[in-house]
C-alpha cells in the first residue's frame, strides 16, 4: 500500500463509499483516468475467511467476463494484510465533487420505485439471479445495498458471499431480514444446492416487496395505506407473498416456476388484467389454501399426537361400523327364509328334529341337542312352493334358543347335481367359484380354502372348505361327491359362539349315515335332479 494518503494500490482515491464488517469500498481513478470501485478486505478482520472470499471473487470473475448481466471485475490482488479487487463502479447519484453510488437502497430511501421503473428493474434483477444459478453459483446476500445501477441497469454487487452451489460451507451467510425464517432459527435444511438457491429467491421476494412498498424488508408484509392499487403493485406484491411464504413447503422456490409467474405478471401489466387472469388467480389461491390447510393439519397432528391417535381410532371404528352395516345387510330371500323358520318352529314335526333321513333314504344324520331341523316339505310349505334359493336344499337345522333373525347360526343340507367326475376335474379355484354360488352367491362369500381327502368312516371322497359369509358367518362345509350327485353339508357359524356351534356341526356331520341308493325307488323329482350337471 502506498504511503500517500490519496492513493491505494496505485489508484487515486476520489471518495470513500462505505465500510462493512471486514473492509471498505472506495471510488477511485487509475492512471488512464478510468473510474473504478475498489474493495479492500482486511485479512485480520475476516480471518481464514479471506480465502473463501478470494475463491468467490475468482469464480465470479470468470463468469462475469461472458455475461453483460453481471458486474465486471477488473483486477484481483492481495498482500500480507489485505485482499482487494477493482470492479465496475455504480453510477454517480451525487455531484462530480461528491460521488454517491446509485444503489437500490438509495433509490428506495425516497419511496417505492416509480411505476415505469418497477417492471424493468425487477426483470433485470431476475435475469441476473438466473444467470448466476444457471452457471452453478448462488449470491447468498441479495439486498438493496448490494444492487448497483451501472449505466442505468441494476447489477448484483458485494460478491464475497458468492459460492458454488455444490460447496459445503456451513456458516450462516446473508442479511437476517432477507433470510428465510427457518435459516435464522437454525431449523433449515442445511447448506446445499437447493437451500442456497431457495434463499436467493426468498431474498428476491423481499426485494420485490421493498420496491413495491418503499419500506424495509423488516416491515414485510405490511403496505403503506396510500399505496396506489395498480396492476403492477398488485401482481408483484402477490408474487412477493408467494416467494416469502413463512411455511417452506408452500413457498415458491423453483426458478422455472418463478420465471413463468413473472412472465405472466409482465404480460398482465403490459396488456391489462382480464377475467381469465382473475379466474386463474382465484384457482391458484384455492389450491394454495388447500395446501396450506393440509400442512397446518399435519403440523397440528404432529404436535398433538395423542389427540390424533384417539381421533383416528374413533374415525376408523366408525368407518368400520358403517362398512359392516352396509356390507352385512342380508338379501331379501335370506330375511324371508329366516322369518319363515322362526314362525314355523313350534309347528315342526318333533320326530324330524332328532334323526333326519333324506334323499329317499340314501342319507340320514342326527340333529344335535338344542337344535331342530326343517325338512324339504316343511320348507316348501313355509315359502309357498319350491324357489330357486332352496331348490337343492333338503333341510335347514337351527338352534332352539337362537333363531332370532338371519344372523343366527344354522346348518344347511343340500344335494347338488354334481357328478363325482365333474368335481374331480375342477381345479380348486373353479370349485370355489361353484361352491360360492350354492352357499349364497359369489358376492357374499370370500376366502374359501379347500382341502381334498378321503373320509374313512364312510369310505367317501371328501372336499372340506372354510371361508366367510357376508352376514357375519364363518363357513365350514363338507362336500361328498357321488357318481350321480354330491352331498353338501354347510355350517353357517357365528364367531361369537364359534366353538359351541362348530362342535355341534361336527357332531351332526360325524353322525352321517350313507346307504347305497336304490334307484328303482327314486322319485321323479330326484331322477330329474340326477341328470342335471352344473357346467
Amino acid at each position: 500500500m502506498s504511503n500517500h494518503a490519496s492513493y491505494l494500490y496505485g489508484l487515486r482515491v476520489l471518495s470513500h463509499c462505505g465500510s462493512g464488517a471486514y473492509g471498505d469500498v472506495y471510488y477511485c481513478q487509475d492512471a488512464s483516468g478510468k473510474r473504478v470501485a475498489l474493495k479492500v478486505i482486511s485479512k485480520g478482520k475476516i480471518g481464514s475467511g479471506w480465502e473463501r472470499e478470494l475463491k468467490g471473487i475468482t469464480n465470479y470473475r470468470r463468469l462475469a467476463e461472458d455475461s453483460p448481466l453481471l458486474l465486471n471485475i477488473f483486477h484481483v490482488g492481495e498482500d500480507d494484510t489485505s485482499l482487494y479487487y477493482t470492479m465496475e463502479p455504480a453510477d454517480n447519484a451525487g455531484t462530480e465533487e461528491n460521488y454517491t453510488p446509485d444503489t437500490l437502497a438509495a433509490r428506495l430511501a425516497h419511496g417505492p420505485l416509480p411505476p415505469e421503473k418497477l417492471l424493468p428493474t425487477l426483470k433485470r434483477l431476475l435475469e441476473c439471479i438466473t444467470a448466476l444459478h444457471q452457471a452453478g453459483f448462488a449470491h447468498r446476500d441479495i439486498k438493496p445495498e448490494n444492487i448497483l445501477f451501472v449505466n442505468g441497469e441494476p447489477k448484483l454487487a458485494d460478491l464475497g458471499l458468492l459460492s458454488p452451489l455444490s460447496g459445503t460451507l456451513t456458516q450462516l451467510a446473508g442479511t437476517l431480514d432477507f433470510l428465510p425464517p427457518e435459516e435464522r432459527t437454525g431449523e433449515g435444511s442445511g447448506d446445499s444446492h437447493e437451500t442456497r438457491q431457495r434463499n436467493d429467491l426468498y431474498a428476491f421476494g423481499k426485494i420485490i416487496y421493498c420496491c413495491v412498498s418503499g419500506r424495509s424488508a423488516g416491515d414485510f408484509p405490511t403496505l403503506p395505506p396510500d399505496l396506489p392499487l395498480t396492476v403492477a403493485n398488485k401482481y408483484f406484491f402477490r408474487l412477493a407473498l408467494r416467494l416469502c411464504e413463512r411455511e417452506p413447503s408452500l413457498r415458491l422456490h423453483r426458478m422455472d416456476i418463478l420465471q413463468r409467474e413473472f412472465d405472466q405478471a409482465e404480460k398482465t401489466i403490459r396488456h391489462g388484467e382480464t377475467m381469465k387472469d382473475k379466474a386463474r388467480y382465484f384457482g391458484k389461491q384455492v389450491v394454495l389454501c388447500v395446501q396450506s390447510f393440509g400442512w397446518r393439519c399435519f403440523q397440528f397432528l404432529q404436535r398433538h399426537y395423542a389427540v390424533t391417535a384417539v381421533g383416528l381410532f374413533v374415525l376408523v371404528s366408525g368407518a368400520g361400523f358403517l362398512v359392516r352395516y352396509f356390507h352385512d345387510r342380508p338379501d331379501q330371500a335370506s330375511l324371508e327364509l329366516a322369518k319363515a323358520l322362526r314362525e314355523s318352529k313350534e309347528n315342526a314335526d318333533a320326530d324330524t328334529t332328532r334323526s333326519f333321513t333324506f334323499y329317499q333314504g340314501v342319507y340320514s344324520l342326527n340333529i344335535p341337542t338344542g337344535w331342530q331341523c326343517f325338512g324339504r316339505e316343511v320348507l316348501y310349505e313355509m315359502l309357498g312352493g319350491p324357489i330357486k334359493k332352496i331348490q337343492y336344499t333338503y333341510g335347514v337345522v337351527i338352534p332352539d334358543d337362537r333363531g332370532n333373525g338371519n344372523l343366527s347360526p344354522h346348518f344347511e343340507i343340500n344335494v347338488l347335481p354334481w357328478r363325482k367326475e365333474k368335481v374331480e376335474q375342477c381345479s380348486d379355484s373353479e370349485l370355489s367359484d361353484y361352491l360360492s354360488k350354492y352357499i349364497g352367491g359369489s358376492e357374499t362369500v370370500k376366502g374359501l380354502s379347500l382341502k381334498r381327502y378321503h373320509y374313512p368312516r364312510l369310505n367317501l371322497d371328501t372336499v372340506m372348505f372354510v371361508g366367510d359369509h357376508r352376514p357375519a358367518h364363518v363357513i365350514a362345509a363338507y362336500l361328498f361327491p357321488q357318481e350321480d350327485h354330491s352331498l353338501l353339508l354347510t355350517g353357517f357359524i357365528l364367531s361369537e359362539s364359534y366353538e359351541e356351534d362348530m362342535r355341534d356341526f361336527l357332531e351332526m356331520m360325524d353322525s352321517l349315515v350313507y346307504r347305497i341308493p336304490q334307484k328303482e325307488h327314486r322319485s321323479e323329482e330326484d331322477r330329474v335332479l340326477e341328470t342335471r350337471i352344473v357346467r
